[in-house]
Formats: structure tokens, sequence, C-alpha cells
């Protein structure tokens, strides 16, 4: 029996570069992920994200998955009730997408305030006649 039961390995973590720019998929909203599913949906995940349907989490430990997702630009032709489907996808960590999401507003705000310079500095430029 000792060979039956293999150890389940959990969803790598994203260096601190990659978190970055997975913060910014989501603040541009470039991506779709699982957490865009309503609780009723998730029946489809295989659907929407196909690798899973042909064993992509097969010896991965489930537990530490925070959101499976996939940028919008790598949807296939087809969807599913309005979901757009992958031949491709990415696991995030549980840890990993709790730092997303915690990021998300503050990514926000920046991008609101560097929009409330760049208007500044055109109204600037435009009354000194540039």
């Amino acid at each position: 029996m000792g060979g039956r039961f293999r150890k389940l390995r959990p969803v790598p973590r994203q260096s601190a570069e990659q978190l970055a720019k997975t913060v910014r998929l989501f603040a541009d909203n470039l991506v779709f992920s699982s957490a865009h599913m309503h609780e009723g949906e998730l029946r489809h995940l295989q659907l929407v994200f196909m690798p899973i349907m042909f064993g992509a989490l097969d010896g991965v430990d489930k537990g530490s998955i925070g959101v499976i997702y996939e940028e919008l630009n790598q949807a296939g032709p087809r969807c599913l009730n309005g979901m757009p489907m992958f031949f491709s996808c990415y696991l995030l960590h549980k840890d990993d997408w709790t730092i997303v999401r915690n990021h998300l507003p503050i990514h926000d705000q920046k991008r609101r305030d560097l929009d409330a310079a760049t208007v500044e500095a055109i109204k600037g430029a435009r009354r000194k006649g540039g």
C-alpha cells in the first residue's frame, strides 16, 4: 500500500515581481478567475478552465489554491453561459491571493492619484499655452 498514496504538492508561491504583475492584471480587468464566478457557476469550473478537466489539478493540494485565473486574451472562441473558456490557466496560492486582494484597493488609489496629477499637469500646460 505504500506506493498508492502520493503526497499532494501545494501551489507554488509567486515572487514579489510576479505578484505585482498579477495585481496589475486583476486591477486592469485583464483576467477572468474563479473569483469572478458565482457559487452556482463553480460547477462549470472545469469547462471554463479546461486543463482542470484533463487532470491539471491531479497531485495538487487543492486546499492551497486561492484562485484559478487566466488572461482574457487567452480565451478560446467559445463561451459558456457568458463566461470565457480557456485552454490554459494559472493557479495562485491562497496566501498570494490574499496579498493580491489586499493590494487591489491600494493599486486603484495610486492610479486615481496618478490620473489626477496627469489632469493637473495637462491643465498647467494648457494655461502656459502648451
